[in-house]
């Protein structure tokens, strides 16, 4: 019954922590892509012939980002997030330890 109790609980924190970390990836990727969208649409007003030109790039009047910073934002929420999947483990670990613990103390009863 308790390994069931425990089974189930690592569920919900498995499943809220993907909840999380999908409505983050995609909160801070959409922002990222509006960056993008916004400094290609600046290059273009400002006379460059396309947002991946090189013109686009060196003009520094143009906020914005650009397709590798769109990169790195998904690289730092995913490493942002990497050791939630440890904490999983590490509650299965205690919990099925103290569950241990007490039918062993019930055994020697």
């Amino acid at each position: 019954s308790g390994s069931v109790h425990v089974a189930a609980s690592l569920s919900l924190l498995n499943v809220s922590q993907k909840m999380l970390l999908t409505a983050c990836l995609g909160t801070s990727l959409s922002l990222a892509a509006f960056g993008i969208q916004k400094k290609a649409e600046c290059c273009l007003e400002n006379g460059c012939e396309s947002s991946l030109d090189k013109c686009c790039s060196e003009m520094t009047s143009c906020s914005g980002m650009e397709v590798g910073d769109f990169v790195a934002v998904l690289t730092y929420t995913l490493q942002l997030f990497a050791p939630l999947n440890f904490l999983g483990s590490v509650y299965n670990a205690i919990v099925m330890a103290f569950i241990d613990l007490n039918n062993l103390s019930e055994l020697l009863a």
